[in-house]
C-alpha cells in the first residue's frame, strides 16, 4: 500500500520486489518479517524507516536503483535479516540509524558510504561477515557499539573520517577474533 510517496506496507508474497518509482520513503515496519529475497528501490528513495525490513531473515539483497539524493536508513531498519549479504549501500547515505543492521551475520558491506555522517549505536553489531570496513571523509559521529562483535572484522580504516574525533564505549568489541 502506497500513500503520498511512502510505502506503508506491503503485503504481496513475490521473493523480488521492485519499489516503483515515486516512491520516496518505506515506511515503518513496510517488509517487517515478510519473506522476500531480494528488493530494488527507486532512485527517489529518501529515507528508509524504523524497522522497515526488521526479521526479514530470507532478504539477501538490496539494490539502490540509479544515484538517489540523500538517504537516511532509520533504527532497525534490517535488524535481524540474517541472509542479508548485500546492501549496496549508495554514497549518498548520510546516517545509519541505532541497530539498522543488528545481526546481519552475513553482510559484507566493506566501504562505508563517501556522504555518511553517523552511524547508530550497535548499527552494525553481531555482523560476522564484515572483514574491513572504510569511511570516507564525511563521517563525523559513530554509537556506541557500533560494531560490536563483528567477530570477522579485521581492518577498520577511518583515517579519511576528518571531522571523527571520538570511537565510542565497545565500538570494536569482539571483533577479529
Amino acid at each position: 500500500m502506497i500513500k503520498d510517496h511512502v510505502l506503508i506496507e506491503y503485503t504481496g508474497t513475490e521473493s523480488v520486489v521492485r519499489v516503483p518509482e515515486g516512491v520516496r520513503e518505506i515506511g515503518a515496519c513496510a517488509f517487517q518479517e515478510s519473506s522476500v529475497r531480494k528488493v530494488f528501490l527507486p532512485a527517489g528513495i529518501e529515507t528508509i524507516g524504523d524497522c522497515a525490513f526488521y526479521g526479514c531473515d530470507r532478504l539477501e539483497e538490496v539494490v539502490f536503483a540509479g544515484r538517489p539524493g540523500p538517504v537516511e536508513i532509520g533504527d532497525s531498519a534490517f535488524c535481524g535479516c540474517t541472509a542479508l549479504k548485500k546492501a549496496g549501500l549508495p554514497d549518498t547515505v548520510r546516517k545509519i540509524g541505532n541497530s539498522a543492521f543488528y545481526h546481519c551475520h552475513r553482510l559484507q558491506q566493506s566501504k562505508l558510504p563517501e556522504a555518511l555522517e553517523s552511524i547508530g549505536s550497535e548499527a552494525f553489531a553481531g555482523c560476522g561477515a564484515l572483514s574491513s570496513l572504510s569511511a570516507g571523509p564525511a563521517l563525523k559521529a559513530l554509537g556506541r557499539r557500533a560494531f560490536f562483535e563483528c567477530a570477522g572484522l579485521i581492518h577498520a580504516d577511518l583515517g579519511r573520517a576528518r571531522c571523527l574525533y571520538e570511537i565510542p564505549e565497545q565500538c570494536f568489541y569482539g571483533c577479529g577474533r
